[in-house]
């Protein structure tokens, strides 16, 4: 039993090591919606530019609420600052609560990295209260995912330095390709300034690296657990095997 024990409280800190790995980098702006991002520290442009009406703060939530097509209501860092080729992750806590508009494919709120050029350096995920959505490469065709955006999920895109990404929603890897033709717009959420929508939604933090963290993959864990469990396995059938003496039946 003590043996076992001691198994099971490692495999568990192995699996919390590896699941923490990527958070052991280092975020170089975290916003935590403790007042709005343009007067955060450090600050974010909002756009368009001046404070947005549309935006509010109450307990530890940033709402923005665009009720006006034409507004687009985001925010923005590194605007044309990213050199291209750079890995950054950027990771956001949200849920988007409404849309509505008169576009076949309504994805009003977006999170997107994009860096400085006109090569494939954007990824993004456009997001709506029953999808998520994004773009491969130079295809204009939307891939999109059935999901319910209405809770509050954690999002997260990683941009490698070769020009491909992936996108997780609450760890589950949901999008993986070619990343897009750069916008040069830095880092960016709230509205999809591409769309005549409106939406409401709300963030709970916003932050970004200019590493590469990636979600580690479960079957890794699994497999970890798994040469665990094996180990202890073996050990139990050693262990009968020396206790173990003729005409005594092991239970």
């Amino acid at each position: 039993m003590q043996l076992q024990r001691k198994t099971h409280v490692l495999v568990l800190v192995l699996a919390l090591f590896f699941v923490c790995l990527p958070c052991f980098g280092q975020w170089q702006v975290a916003y935590e919606a403790n007042t709005l991002p343009d007067v955060a520290n450090p600050a974010w442009r909002a756009f368009p530019i001046g404070p947005l009406a549309e935006a509010s703060v109450s307990e530890g939530i940033l709402r923005i609420n665009d009720t006006v097509p034409e507004r687009r209501p985001a925010y923005m860092r590194e605007i044309q600052a990213i050199p291209f080729g750079t890995p950054i992750t950027l990771e956001a806590r949200l849920r988007v609560a409404s849309e509505g508009g008169a576009t076949a494919d309504a994805y009003p709120v977006v999170l997107a990295v994009s860096t400085n050029g006109y090569g494939l350096g954007r990824a993004f995920v456009s997001i709506s209260p029953t999808a998520l959505a994004t773009k491969y490469g130079y295809d204009a065709e939307w891939q999109v995912v059935p999901f319910d955006a209405r809770a509050f999920h954690v999002y997260r895109i990683a941009l490698a330095g070769n020009g491909t990404f992936s996108i997780w929603a609450d760890g589950a890897l949901v999008f993986a390709g070619a990343a897009t033709t750069a916008h040069q717009t830095g880092i960016h959420f709230g509205a999809n300034l591409s769309e005549d929508l409106v939406s409401d939604s709300y963030w709970d933090y916003v932050r970004y690296s200019n590493e590469y963290l990636p979600v580690p993959e479960p079957s890794g864990l699994l497999a970890l657990a798994g040469g665990m469990s094996g180990l202890l396995a073996l050990s139990r059938r050693r262990r009968a095997q020396v206790c173990a003496s003729p005409g005594r039946r092991l239970q």
